[in-house]
């Protein structure tokens, strides 16, 4: 945990702390681990695994087409990893938004990676251009929320809270 989250946690009042708290439950108790890739998933089967269309797109079948699938575009970027990326190329090799925002572009169409839900990245990336000072990973998370019908999402972070679809702690 952050510094910064445990400190919007503190200073919380103990309903909001306990809506947190059973938001996390929620999540633990609705998510688990696709049982080919390790993608985060709501069911056996990610998204990317459970799509018949990509087995057809391979020429692969049964179970081998499911075990090739993670395989065939190249490596795979969780949403997390992709988080963590942009904190860290603006924050220790301090890239401009301007920057960060083509480099995620270069990301999202790069013929050897696969983006873990690329249409909630590109829509996070839209929103972070029209506001960068709220960081791409604050515009990531509102996009996964919204996309899991999860909104109001709660927030400590005061320009994230401006945004349709969040309410301030």
């Amino acid at each position: 945990m952050t510094r910064r989250s445990r400190y919007g946690v503190a200073s919380a009042s103990r309903d909001d702390a306990e809506h947190l708290a059973q938001a996390i439950l929620d999540v633990k108790d609705k998510l688990g681990l696709c049982r080919i890739c390790n993608n985060i998933a709501a069911s056996e089967l990610c998204q990317y695994c459970s799509d018949s269309s990509r087995e057809r797109e391979s020429g692969l079948r049964g179970g081998g087409a499911a075990q090739h699938r993670r395989h065939r575009k190249g490596a795979r970027v969780s949403e997390l990893v992709l988080a963590e990326a942009t904190w860290m190329l603006a924050r220790f090799y301090k890239l401009s938004s301007l920057d960060l925002a083509n480099a995620i572009e270069m990301l999202l169409h790069h013929r050897d990676l696969v983006i873990q839900d690329s249409e909630t990245v590109a829509g996070a990336l839209e929103l972070f251009r029209a506001k960068p000072a709220l960081g791409f990973s604050d515009c990531l998370m509102l996009q996964l929320a919204r996309k899991a019908g999860h909104l109001p999402l709660s927030t400590f972070d005061r320009d994230l809270a401006k945004v349709e679809g969040t309410q301030k702690l």
